[in-house]
């Protein structure tokens, strides 16, 4: 069971590139990928999104990638239209508050702007570069999983502790529920005396009966201990399991609504109230699983 917050960085080289690659990421209901790359490198985008989504199931993933060139390389001039049309006008606008403020809109000065001119390198140059960047994903990802890996076994340890929790209070419900037909028969008996009403044997058998129907969990109760096997044994796999989990924790949060409905019950009650109360600390853990 992996957590989905991680974080790995890794500088590599060799004769041609040195490359400094760093990984963060976070929970995310989805896998969710983003890179920051050069303008220049942007080609090898596909090829890293590929290696990472197979070491990643899930969570918002960024990868921050920067390239130093030992030799010269070939490529051709990517000139950035719109972002060189958004200074000039960032410039007019600055010279017009501030007539003082000298506008250099010179070709030279525009073209020396952040992103307005990139070289883009070559498909030989691509391939050449990912000789050395596919050494350097592997080991992030490897370390950004074994990161993960250890969160996730803390997680499993708080999230089974928290299990056990709730698997004793479900098994307190049940005793209590139990003692409640002859509870309710025992209060009945003592009213009807106090009335001075009396009752034969089968009219009380058949109220006990309706009473016992209506206020039954013994589905509920033998639905939660399925739920709780069920969780346990999805702990236990080594695949994504946070959606499967999340989806378990609503299944038993909602058995557990029906126990505290049906019962009349103030101890009861009281349990119900402590299993939801466990669950909401597991979901806010769950959160974080891949």
């Amino acid at each position: 069971m992996k957590s989905m917050t991680g974080f790995a960085r890794i500088e590599k080289s060799n004769e041609n590139y040195s490359v400094a690659l760093e990984i963060k990421s976070v929970n995310h209901r989805y896998r969710d990928l983003f890179f920051r790359i050069p303008v220049r490198y942007s080609a090898i985008e596909n090829l890293m999104r590929a290696s990472a989504s197979a070491a990643i199931a899930r969570g918002h993933v960024e990868m921050t990638l920067r390239v130093i060139e030992k030799t010269a390389g070939s490529g051709e001039i990517y000139f950035n239209k719109a972002l060189a049309e958004s200074y000039i006008a960032a410039m007019q606008e600055l010279s017009e508050i501030s007539p003082s403020i000298a506008s250099d809109l010179s070709a030279d000065a525009i073209i020396a702007l952040p992103g307005v001119a990139e070289v883009e390198i070559g498909a030989a140059d691509i391939d050449d570069l990912w000789l050395i960047l596919s050494e350097a994903m592997d080991e992030a990802l490897e370390i950004l999983n074994k990161g993960r890996d250890l969160e996730g076994s803390a997680l499993k340890s708080d999230l089974e502790a928290k299990l056990g929790n709730i698997k004793a209070i479900t098994e307190k419900i049940e005793k209590e529920s139990e003692s409640l037909p002859g509870l309710y028969a025992a209060n009945l008996k003592k009213r009807l005396e106090a009335l001075g009403t009396t009752i034969d044997d089968s009219r009380l058998l058949a109220e006990l009966a309706i009473y016992a129907d209506k206020s039954s969990i013994d589905e509920e109760i033998t639905r939660l201990k399925l739920h709780y096997d069920h969780f346990y044994t999805e702990m236990q796999s080594s695949e994504p399991v946070g959606r499967k989990l999340d989806f378990l924790m609503q299944e038993i949060n909602r058995e557990a609504n029906t126990v505290a409905s049906k019962s009349s019950s103030f101890p009861i009650s009281i349990s119900a109230a402590e299993i939801k109360s466990e669950l909401e600390k597991m979901r806010e853990q769950i959160q974080n699983i891949e």
